[in-house]
């Protein structure tokens, strides 16, 4: 599994016509093989600040999806509203139902899968 965590920080606060192409790019990254998860959120406390979440079954599926015309086209849009980003790649096997059980041992039934 591959998890990509980045912030962006804006030029600007994010406008909803960026929200929107941001979104569409996401559902259609959700349809492309191995994409498990697509997310953009806007923090709360600074209004340029845009929080991206992807997670991909192989490092194979993250690079076809870079490798599209779409992605390149994404990028440039990217790079026009970005002051800056910062990038964080994460790359193992999923614990996530370990982490779980010992959540659940911290915080009781209110952990979910």
């Amino acid at each position: 599994m591959v998890i990509i965590y980045a912030t962006i920080d804006a030029k600007a606060p994010i406008e909803s016509e960026s929200t929107r192409v941001c979104v569409e790019f996401a559902k259609t990254s959700l349809t492309e093989h191995g994409c498990l998860t697509y997310l953009f959120t806007v923090d709360l406390e600074d209004p340029k600040r845009m929080h991206v979440l992807e997670r991909w079954e192989s490092e194979e599926d993250l690079q076809a999806h870079m490798g599209t015309p779409r992605s390149a086209e994404f990028a440039k849009f990217m790079n026009n509203l970005a002051a800056g980003v910062n990038v964080n790649r994460m790359v193992g096997e999923d614990q996530s139902e370990s982490f779980r059980e010992h959540s659940k041992e911290l915080m009781g039934d209110s952990v979910r899968g």
